[in-house]
């Protein structure tokens, strides 16, 4: 869930940036600050990469349990 929420965020903050151009990483405007911590947050506990490999290296069991 890491990795699509983190992948998400960044995505909609690089985004907000473009949007609003220059302006969007100054000081004066709160976008630059919540892109900037987005991505800390993003890269906190790992980034999308390391969590997918992560998963990828899960063994999945051969025959699945049955409720």
């Amino acid at each position: 869930m890491k990795a699509i929420v983190s992948s998400a965020a960044i995505f909609v903050g690089r985004n907000a940036v473009q949007l609003h151009g220059a302006i969007g990483m100054t000081e004066d405007c709160a976008i630059g600050h919540y892109y900037r911590r987005l991505f800390v947050i993003a890269h906190l506990f790992g980034n999308e990469s390391a969590h997918l490999d992560r998963i990828a290296r899960t063994p999945a069991p051969f025959w699945p349990t049955m409720p």
